[in-house]
């Protein structure tokens, strides 16, 4: 991941590297294999519009809410950076209903437990450690470069085939139903 001052990030992973412009208002994803540069807005889609008339959907209910707790663990350095620590405690997640007849099986929950060094001049997570039931994963962070990137890491390689991905569709018009047409009259019946 990477971050300039004016707020342009790029985030490689694997053969896709996303780069951001929040100035641009744009976001452009690079496919290194193909050597295709996708280029649209990064606006977020539009909400779509209730149909007149129709009623609405009710909220589905939430379950309760375990919180998470949070620690913080001060500052320390890491290969000579001053990093904020932070340890995150997620409790482990409702048991799943038992289907009768069948056996009881033993269930151990176990809290999801993250901890989370941030460095202080970056704002970027340099060392990650989380542990849960599924074991232990550390992320690191190496060789995080101190200063503003180069230029070059924002802009398309040379070789890419530029695809520009147009604006979304336009959302359709909801018919103005307080002008309907008035009901015909009935015919006049002669005697």
């Amino acid at each position: 991941m990477i971050r300039s001052a004016d707020g342009k990030m790029r985030l490689d992973s694997g053969d896709m590297s996303v780069i951001t412009d929040p100035t641009a208002r744009t976001t452009m994803i690079l496919d290194h294999l193909k050597k295709e540069a996708r280029i649209g807005p990064m606006d977020p889609p539009l909400p779509k519009p209730p149909l007149p008339g129709m009623p609405q959907i009710p909220a589905m209910p939430q379950p309760p809410q375990n919180p998470i707790k949070v620690e913080d663990l001060g500052k320390s350095m890491i290969d000579g950076m001053e990093v904020i620590g932070k340890r995150y405690t997620l409790p482990p997640p409702p048991a799943p209903p038992q289907m009768p007849g069948m056996p009881q099986m033993p269930q151990v929950p176990q809290n999801t437990i993250s901890e989370v060094w941030t460095s202080t001049q970056l704002q970027i997570p340099v060392l990650t450690k989380t542990t849960g039931s599924f074991g232990e994963q550390i992320t690191k962070c190496k060789a995080a470069a101190i200063g503003e990137p180069a230029p070059a890491n924002f802009q398309i390689p040379p070789g890419y085939k530029v695809i520009q991905v147009t604006d979304r569709p336009e959302v359709p018009k909801v018919p103005d139903m307080t002008k309907a047409p008035k009901a015909p009259k009935p015919p006049k019946l002669g005697l």
